[in-house]
C-alpha cells in the first residue's frame, strides 16, 4: 500500500498490484479446483483411474512425455480390481493471467474417454447437469468474487 502522503499515481499502482496479486491467486485456485474436480469419478469415467488420474496442466500446448509422475503412479502400471485414482502429474501453482494454461488428458485413449456415455466431462464444462456439485461456470463465479470488504477512499467504495 502506499505510504502516507504518496501520490495518486503510488496509491494506483498500490491498488492495481493488490488486485493482481488477489487474482492470480484466486486463478491458482481455480486452476487446482478444476484439475482435482476433472480427476474424480463424478466427472471423469472411471473403470482402472488412469483417465481419471491422467489430467495435467502446463503452461505450454503439450508438456514433455518425460514430466515428473508422482508416487506411486511411477510403480503402477495397471490396477486390479478396485479403481486407482490419484494425480499422476504434479499441478503448477503459480498462474499469470498473461500466459496461457493448458489442462489435457495423457491417457492414450482420451478421446474415447471423454465420449463415453459415462463421462461427464462436457457436462461439467458446459454447466449441464451430472453428478458434480457444481460446473465450471459455477465455480468461476464462486472463486472470483472480492471477499474482501469495501474500502472507504475519499467517501467512494473501491
Amino acid at each position: 500500500m502506499a505510504k502516507k502522503g504518496g501520490t495518486t499515481k503510488e496509491l494506483t499502482d498500490a491498488l492495481i498490484n493488490d488486485w493482481e496479486e488477489q487474482s492470480e491467486t484466486q486463478l491458482g485456485e481455480l486452476i487446482n479446483s478444476v484439475t482435482k474436480d476433472l480427476a474424480s469419478e463424478d466427472v471423469s469415467p472411471v473403470k482402472t483411474g488412469f483417465f481419471a488420474s491422467s489430467w495435467q496442466v502446463s503452461k505450454t500446448r503439450m508438456p514433455p512425455e518425460d514430466q515428473a509422475i508422482k508416487n506411486p503412479w511411477k510403480r503402477i502400471e495397471k490396477t486390479k480390481g478396485k479403481a486407482y485414482i490419484a494425480p499422476r502429474y504434479k499441478v503448477p501453482t503459480k498462474f499469470k493471467f498473461n500466459q496461457s494454461i493448458f489442462i489435457g488428458n495423457r491417457a492414450e485413449y482420451t478421446k474415447r474417454a471423454i465420449e463415453s456415455r459415462n463421462s461427464h466431462i462436457g457436462a461439467y464444462l458446459l454447466n449441464g447437469s451430472g453428478n458434480f456439485k457444481e460446473g465450471l461456470r459455477q465455480k468461476i463465479d464462486r472463486i472470483f468474487t472480492d471477499k474482501r470488504p469495501n474500502i472507504n477512499v475519499l467517501g467512494l467504495d473501491v
